[in-house]
């Protein structure tokens, strides 16, 4: 599946757009995707470098806000879907690749960008709530899906050995850093005693990096300043303590146990940073404009001799972040989804029959009598003959093993769906991929509108037809059973 994606990066905006999109296009290529193509407008040097190494193509846009560039770039390469992150795009430039055909995958940070009317919004972010979004079919929220890169997502972390007092020290202020925050947490670290020894990452797009070298060289301290490492998860691990800005790299660095002192560099930043100081993962320095040298060493003291608190904020983000979320992402948003479909063929009469007449579906059928066969096979024979009925079989691509059945009857505009997902196959995304996929067989079929009809105790159902977008459009009664109605559109 071919997967395009649209983020920028420079010296300003940093290169944690990109990065987070690189880290959702690694684990697509992990699970037997293409892949990606970039579509990015005056891309660094370093970062087209950097995505070449990950087999990525760049399409350099002349117009950084043309989205028809965008969707006619999607369209020639055959794409699906368009992923999008950067906070001056929004809904506008998302409808143009809709009404293109296209998917659209958007990703903001609690509501930063202007509205959205994307397929999925992802919001990775503590505390991230659906308000911002109410034009969004299907939202993922939270770290449960932080995207964290192919290194992060295949380590295991070392068990960490916590010492009376830290000692060594890691600094990363992210790719650009355009006001030399790193600067102004050197000039604190040499302000603490006894020397310690100090890791600064920089990016390829940082300004100041000669200057960083230079500055490290005064210091009573062993620093040493590395440029766009490709052992981050290593250097996160040795660290006792990290300096970090309160954004994509706080995940990391929970995802490898690292106390961690956040700075708030840019105003989006500032809620991320009460988030994790309220989880208990990080210790908020506050805004860079309001930290001085003297309060960048006190904080540091202070955390470096407290061992308690150490252990406290490792675990506390271990426990929060497990690496594995841009899995999560690309299955639960539909790009590379647990389950496919295929047509339903004459020879799957018993298939159908075994999955339909499972204890888990005839408990929350409107008949809930166990199915005679010869009455099935006489059902099944009509069903594929009428051209108002479409029956899908769910596939699983991983092992090609058929997992569910979905049927829409369409009625007029609308299709009445139905889905059952084999017992031993449940828990593992597949039901709402499978409603994913029969919206849309609904949509090439002409519907509008697809309609759910589920008993009100069945729990796991609602949940996987609210994942997929549907909301509650009121109760009926079928058979004498009260039955939830649920509608999305295609």
């Amino acid at each position: 599946m071919t997967v395009v994606v649209r983020a920028d990066a420079s010296a300003a905006i940093g290169v944690g757009h990109v990065m987070r999109c690189l880290a959702l296009a690694q684990a697509l290529a992990d699970l037997g995707g293409g892949p990606a193509t970039f579509a990015m407008h005056d891309p660094p040097a370093g970062i087209v470098a950097r995505l070449a190494e990950e087999g990525m193509a760049v399409a350099e846009l002349e117009d950084p806000d043309d989205a028809a560039a965008t969707a006619a770039l999607a369209v020639r390469l055959g794409a699906r879907w368009v992923v999008v992150d950067g906070y001056g795009f929004g809904a506008p430039f998302e409808a143009m690749l809709r009404d293109r055909g296209l998917r659209v995958l958007a990703m903001d940070d609690r509501g930063i960008a202007p509205g959205h009317v994307a397929d999925v919004l992802l919001d990775q972010n503590l505390g991230a709530t659906g308000a911002p979004y109410p034009d969004v079919p299907r939202l993922l929220l939270g770290p449960r899906y932080a995207l964290l890169r192919r290194e992060f997502r295949a380590w295991t972390p070392p068990p960490r050995t916590t010492p009376d007092t830290a000692r060594r020290v890691l600094v990363s202020l992210g790719g650009g850093d355009p006001d030399d925050v790193t600067g102004l947490v050197l000039d604190g670290l040499a302000k603490v005693g006894p020397p310690l020894e100090v890791v600064v990452l920089v990016g390829a797009t940082n300004p100041h990096r000669s200057t960083l070298m230079a500055r490290a060289d005064t210091l009573d301290h062993a620093v040493e300043v590395v440029v766009d490492a490709r052992d981050v998860p290593a250097r996160m691990a040795w660290a006792d303590l990290a300096i970090t800005a309160a954004g994509g790299t706080s995940w990391e660095l929970a995802r490898a146990g690292t106390p961690q002192l956040a700075i708030v560099i840019a105003d989006n930043q500032a809620p991320v940073a009460t988030a994790l100081r309220g989880a208990g993962v990080a210790v908020s320095l506050g805004r860079h404009a309001d930290l001085s040298p003297a309060g960048v060493a006190a904080a540091v003291r202070e955390l470096a001799a407290d061992r308690a608190r150490r252990d406290a904020l490792s675990a506390a983000g271990r426990a929060l972040v497990d690496g594995q979320g841009a899995v999560r992402v690309l299955r639960e948003s539909g790009i590379a989804p647990a389950a496919v479909l295929r047509d339903a063929r004459p020879e799957d009469c018993e298939l159908v029959w075994q999955i339909n007449n499972q204890e888990s579906v005839r408990s929350q059928a409107v008949a809930k009598d166990p199915i005679p066969l010869e009455a099935h096979r006489r059902w099944y024979d009509a069903t594929l003959a009428r051209p108002d009925r479409i029956v899908r079989i769910g596939v699983d691509p991983r092992d090609g093993a058929d997992v569910g059945v979905v049927r829409l009857d369409l009625e007029g505009g609308a299709a009445v769906i139905s889905v059952a997902v084999r017992e031993d196959r449940t828990g593992h995304g597949i039901g709402p991929a499978l409603i994913d996929a029969a919206v849309e067989a609904a949509r090439d079929a002409g519907a509008h509108t697809v309609v759910a009809e589920v008993a009100p105790d069945n729990a796991r159902s609602l949940r996987a037809f609210s994942r997929c977008g549907f909301r509650r459009a009121g109760e009926g009664e079928r058979d004498g059973v009260r039955l939830v109605r649920l509608e999305r559109a295609t």
